[in-house]
This record gives structure tokens, sequence and C-alpha cells, in this order.
């Protein structure tokens, strides 16, 4: 969770300078796996067939008489 990457300035071909900073990628990839180890994350969903389904019943009440 500390991962850094070294950035180097070039002037002329030479390097002149050099400054660590953070390695978002590496930490980023360390708490998703740590996350899913974990079971922090929430249930994947499988489309729309994953099993729940909603019935509606229609009761049409006072319909008019033809005649």
């Amino acid at each position: 969770m500390n991962a850094e990457d070294t950035e180097f300035a070039k002037f002329e071909g030479k390097i002149t300078d050099a400054k660590n900073v953070i390695a978002w990628d590496p930490r980023r990839a360390g708490l998703d796996m740590a996350f899913n180890l974990k079971g922090s994350y929430a249930a994947k969903d499988s489309g729309p067939s994953s099993g729940s389904s909603i019935t509606v019943n229609v009761l049409v009440m006072g319909e008019k008489e033809e005649k």
C-alpha cells in the first residue's frame, strides 16, 4: 500500500532531477484484492434473469355492461 514510482527529469539528455511519486495503480489493485478476499463487496448481479421476479395481478371492478 506504499507503492511509489520514481519520475526523472532530463535536460539535454542528462538526468537532472528525480522525485518519488505515488504509484496509484498498484495501490488500487492491492485494495481491490484485499476487499475481494475479505468479501467486502456486494454480491455481483448476474443480469436481468437473476432469479427475482414480480407478479402483478390486475382486478377490474365495476365494468359497464354492454347492451
